[in-house]
């Protein structure tokens, strides 16, 4: 059965659909330099990693637009927390931060871990036995904060590729990462770890500004289970080698 409608109904179902898609407003996903899953590349002028690439096929599939923008973690945070129709990626989602935002996720899972060169013999049969070590994160991190709260050595370093060349270097004695970015930069530096202690595993997420529609929220979610489901979150993460994550 064909239904007619007409001309003047065309019109305002046509005015309607405009009006939903001006109402549709473009994110800002802020980021930070955090191989494999986010990273710049030719020389600054682009975003790449894995939890970027989740991002993108989100936006894609959701027709929503987006900005990316790479900046120091400090940075990053801070504009997901104040400015409206803004996200900051890939964040671990933890107790001290559920209520400041809402989440798009997840989009990877790692275990953060003790790492020490192959020359050093460190002995762990407690986390206290660490207290003694200058331990090496990443600035303003979830770890660096933990450190803190523990009352354990700590030097912060600017970006996580510091922190293995202060290793290295022996300017520090352990450096606190995730598997992720520990495995990833020590390939690509040549600098060979040693695993000492694992502390606990995190998964982490996109952490977006509370002003931000809940039901563009939903709209993102539920891409991201499609892409569980079809099997693209697993291939767009197996070229960085990180592992997939719990489905949501």
């Amino acid at each position: 059965m064909t239904i007619r409608t007409s001309a003047p109904l065309r019109m305002s179902l046509f005015a309607l659909s405009c009006l939903c898609c001006a109402q549709t407003p473009a994110l800002t996903l802020t980021t930070e330099e955090f191989p494999p899953l986010n990273f710049s590349t030719d020389g600054g002028q682009a975003i790449s990693g894995s939890a970027t690439d989740l991002m993108r096929e989100i936006l894609r599939r959701t027709g929503i637009p987006g900005t990316f923008v790479m900046l120091s973690w400090r940075s990053a945070y801070k504009m997901a927390i104040e400015d409206k129709d803004t996200c900051v990626f890939a964040t671990a989602r933890t107790e001290e931060r559920e209520k400041l935002f809402q989440w798009v996720g997840p989009l990877a899972t790692g275990q953060w871990i003790f790492y020490t060169t192959p020359n050093r013999e460190i002995v762990v049969h407690q986390i206290d036995d660490l207290r003694p070590y200058m331990i090496g994160s990443y600035q303003s991190d979830v770890r660096a904060a933990y450190l803190k709260e523990h009352g354990f050595h700590l030097d912060e370093a600017m970006s996580e590729e510091q922190n293995l060349k202060k290793l290295a270097a022996g300017k520090i004695d352990l450096w606190l990462a995730t598997d992720n970015s520990a495995n990833w930069l020590s390939k690509k530096h040549g600098i060979a770890l040693k695993p000492v202690h694992t502390l606990r595993s995190s998964t982490s997420y996109a952490a977006c500004n509370r002003g931000i529609s809940p039901l563009q929220i939903e709209r993102m979610n539920a891409a991201l289970r499609n892409m569980f489901a079809d099997g693209t979150v697993e291939r767009l993460l197996k070229p960085y080698g990180v592992p997939l994550p719990p489905a949501p």
